[in-house]
């Protein structure tokens, strides 16, 4: 049913609100933990980068300033966060990756 105001336009539908109060301190969490992981990666200088070309070099060094760009913007999600990591990661050997998730 279509009713019309007094001034002869349709009421303006009411949008639904959608309140998730305990979803925002869970991801706000999560994103504490990929920050400071994200952190810890970018402190680590790979074996592999150490002694490796000047394009693997450059290569990591992209990433980590990408990486870290992601880390100090405001407005990144988690799936951004989560990408920087494994890119980041990509460089470390299973040994220095598990000084990161540790």
């Amino acid at each position: 049913m279509n009713q019309v105001d007094w001034v002869g336009q349709q009421p303006a539908k009411q949008r639904a609100r959608i309140e998730i109060p305990n979803q925002r301190a869970a991801i706000a969490e999560r994103k504490a933990v990929l920050l400071l992981q994200i952190r810890r990666a970018c402190g680590i200088v790979p074996a592999r980068v150490a002694s490796g070309s000047i394009d693997t070099v450059r290569g990591w060094k992209v990433q980590i300033d990408a990486a870290m760009r992601t880390a100090e913007a405001r407005r990144s999600s988690v799936p951004d966060l989560e990408g920087a990591l494994s890119r980041v990661c990509a460089y470390l050997s299973p040994s220095e990756a598990a000084k990161v998730f540790a």
